[in-house]
């Protein structure tokens, strides 16, 4: 009786920590088996760029395998994945067509499992440590490759933090960057992914040299002036100094200097900070919910040596 006491209370205390441990992780995930298409599929050519790698994260601090929802271990190794785009308007079998990642010539390699079809202008996402060990330390280039042919490669800038992902921006790009919130099984879109700073924007070469007069203003909070341009045509103001209170600012229409950057500052939502905040709720109910399972335990064994 007194066991299945024991037995009652460790189901309840861990079926309730379980859901816990799952919704740790805030963001989405991928089956480790790619779901099945509809309609047919053709062997991928063999031809560059034909596919793309379009984001990996090779440092994995969460859950992103869907099949390991709800896992009480801390174990992210096998957590790591590629995502491949397809940018055609054709279904592909990467399977049948003998689709595999390396990390160079001579290095270890994973041939995609059975079943993986990407669909057409859609992504498939592999998990190559799931059933084998691919990813380590030193791998810093990978390659996706048919019967021998490299399709695509990338190679990863060095330490990554965990839970950031490498992508192209947008889908299919040139443009890599490091993206605080994954899009895995998505689309690579700003304002998700760090956006590139625009090309620099070119001032037009005036055609006459404006007329400047001995007018200064304030310039704001610096206090140091700056020149009024008059313009062509215009006559200059007088020589007597008017009085601050009669001044009035001209409106900066000017464009920026050749050559400068016209970058806009997009602040990315730290997903670390945030989960901090909102799992300390769930650590407490995850602390007290052990403790009272180890009172239960302590209890019992008391009860048994009592006898």
């Amino acid at each position: 009786m007194r066991f299945l006491v024991i037995i009652c209370v460790s189901f309840v205390v861990l079926s309730m920590i379980a859901p816990l441990a799952s919704a740790a992780s805030t963001h989405g995930c991928a089956p480790s088996t790619p779901p099945q298409l509809t309609g047919t599929s053709a062997n991928a050519p063999a031809t560059y760029q034909s596919l793309f790698i379009n984001e990996v994260l090779s440092t994995p601090n969460s859950t992103w395998n869907c099949s390991e929802l709800g896992a009480l271990s801390n174990d992210y190794s096998k957590d790591a994945w590629i995502e491949i785009y397809n940018p055609q308007d054709q279904a592909f079998d990467l399977y049948a067509a003998r689709a595999y990642l390396d990390s160079g010539p001579g290095s270890r390699t994973y041939f995609l499992p059975l079943g993986s079809d990407i669909a057409a202008h859609g992504f498939l996402v592999i998990f190559p440590n799931a059933n084998q060990s691919f990813y380590d330390k030193t791998t810093t280039t990978l390659r996706l490759l048919l019967g021998g042919t490299v399709i695509d490669q990338v190679t990863l800038p060095p330490q990554i933090p965990p839970d950031t992902s490498y992508a192209r921006v947008t889908d299919g790009s040139v443009n890599w960057q490091t993206c605080e919130l994954p899009t895995i099984d998505a689309s690579n879109a700003p304002p998700l992914a760090l956006t590139p700073s625009p090309a620099p924007t070119q001032t037009p070469v005036p055609t006459s040299t404006p007329t400047r007069t001995p007018t200064r203003v304030s310039s704001g909070s610096s206090g140091s002036g700056g020149w009024v341009d008059t313009g062509p045509g215009k006559s200059p103001v007088s020589g007597k100094q008017p009085l601050w209170s009669a001044l009035q600012l001209p409106t900066d229409t000017s464009s920026p200097p050749a050559g400068a950057s016209t970058r806009t500052a997009t602040r990315v939502a730290d997903p670390a900070s945030a989960s901090d905040t909102t799992d300390i709720p769930r650590k407490f109910l995850l602390t007290l919910l052990t403790t009272a399972l180890a009172l239960a335990l302590l209890w019992c064994w008391r009860l048994f040596r009592a006898t």
